[in-house]
């Protein structure tokens, strides 16, 4: 709803002001203030919202490019970019929740050996945190894919280069959570026995959208480029 309100008002009210650079300077203070934050945090659930604000950054560039040109690829970025990062963060934090439900504790050191005693939701927070940073064979790969060349045919390579340090510097703290799920040094009796069916239904199909996305997008691209021009 944001991101269409935005859209509204600065392309489509004011589509006469080229609002390009100004779109693009907020994308990256907003990819930096998300990926700085991020970085300071020792919960689980900080740490996800801080990373909200980084991917809203991202989005931002495919607004950019939208703004500059109004092209069909500029939008079809955007919208794929919307339905793969919701995939990958619904997995995320349903993860996340289903590791803490054993804990009891949102804090990420509290996830020591979580694999070992939640292994299904430990596998789906690893793909999606590769999902979240950018990483192949997951959807988020293609997705900041697709918006880096919008921003290349936009002339914005300045923007590329700044989303890929901040993907980098975003790895750091994802893959930190990574591997406190796989210390081996832990106290399997701090762990309570948390089962919930309608949490792993919602995992597998977030995981399968995850998948399916970033290895056979074609059919969904195809079904938004037509949206699009029709």
């Amino acid at each position: 709803a944001g991101l269409a309100l935005l859209i509204k008002v600065f392309i489509i009210a004011y589509g006469y002001l080229d609002w390009t650079y100004g779109i693009a300077i907020i994308a990256a203070l907003t990819m930096m203030v998300g990926n700085a934050g991020a970085l300071l945090q020792r919960n689980s659930k900080r740490l996800l919202g801080y990373s909200g604000i980084a991917h809203a950054g991202y989005i931002l560039i495919g607004v950019a490019c939208f703004s500059q040109f109004s092209t069909v690829s500029g939008q079809v970025a955007i919208l794929f970019y919307l339905f793969t990062y919701s995939f990958t963060n619904i997995a995320a934090f349903y993860s996340l929740m289903s590791i803490s439900l054993s804990t009891n504790s949102y804090s990420i050191q509290s996830y020591s050996g979580a694999f070992f005693t939640n292994k299904f939701a430990s596998i789906v927070l690893v793909i999606s945190f590769l999902s979240l940073i950018g990483l192949p064979p997951t959807s988020g790969f293609l997705g900041k894919l697709y918006l880096f060349n919008a921003a290349i045919k936009s002339e914005l390579i300045w923007l590329v280069l700044f989303g890929v340090i901040n993907s980098v510097f975003s790895a750091y703290y994802y893959l930190k959570v990574i591997k406190t799920l796989f210390v081996s040094d832990i106290q399997i009796d701090k762990y309570h026995n948390f089962r919930s069916y309608s949490l792993n239904i919602v995992l597998i199909c977030t995981l399968i959208g995850i998948l399916v996305l970033g290895v056979y997008p074609d059919p969904f691209l195809q079904l938004l480029e037509s949206s699009i021009s029709n």
